[in-house]
């Protein structure tokens, strides 16, 4: 019984990697992207689960690092006031 579950397990896995990769974006997506600035740009694709994971730091870590700090500063800056 464990050799079938690891056989369906694994066609399962098979499957699932070749529809994540000929997904598409969601189509409302762009909306997204002109409504809030802290939607990233632009969509990731990547041709499968092993080109995700070799591109995931400097493609998609990286960038949502960088806009997080982006955010976070313009939250925390301070009200300028110009006295006259």
């Amino acid at each position: 019984m464990a050799q079938e579950n690891e056989h369906i397990r694994k066609l399962i896995e098979a499957r699932d990697r070749e529809a994540l990769a000929e997904e598409q974006p969601f189509a409302m997506f762009v909306d997204l992207q002109n409504k809030y600035d802290w939607v990233l740009q632009p969509v990731i694709g990547y041709s499968s689960v092993d080109r995700l994971i070799e591109v995931l730091e400097d493609k998609i870590v990286r960038p949502a690092e960088a806009k997080f700090n982006e955010l976070l500063a313009r939250r925390t800056k301070q009200l300028s006031v110009e006295k006259v």
